[in-house]
């Protein structure tokens, strides 16, 4: 099983540095829904950011990046759920990315509004598919 505790730790000791690889967030994310997904489970993810794409370097414009690997999503029926976190978020990509998945999108401009959205997003999501 996973070992929560090291992920909280990892998790806690992440520090910002000015870069968001919006684009590779959701690639590795589909990666590993599609190659360790049950085909019975709901697909989704949720992308808690600024939206400010300025990476990877290499593949053009980020934004469009990002934007092609949330179609990667929906083309395998995996479902994003965006939040735009911080008060200079970029919530029109976060809005296209929940759009192009069939998701949603929310804003939170400070922390406080976190824990709702995640109470609102744990509402919406199926334990299972209905065949």
């Amino acid at each position: 099983g996973l070992d929560y505790k090291k992920i909280r730790t990892k998790i806690k000791n992440f520090t910002a540095n000015g870069w968001t690889n919006v684009g590779d967030a959701i690639k590795i994310a589909n990666e590993e829904l599609i190659n360790s997904h049950n085909s019975t489970r709901f697909k989704f993810e949720i992308l808690l950011s600024d939206g400010i794409a300025n990476r990877p370097l290499g593949v053009g414009d980020p934004k469009a990046y990002a934007l092609a690997q949330a179609q990667a999503a929906k083309n395998n029926n995996i479902k994003i759920y965006t939040i735009s976190l911080g008060v200079n978020a970029d919530q029109n990509l976060m809005q296209q990315i929940a759009n192009r998945t069939d998701g949603e999108h929310y804003y939170s401009p400070t922390t406080n509004e976190l824990k709702a959205i995640f109470d609102i997003i744990a509402k919406k999501i199926p334990t299972k598919l209905v065949s």
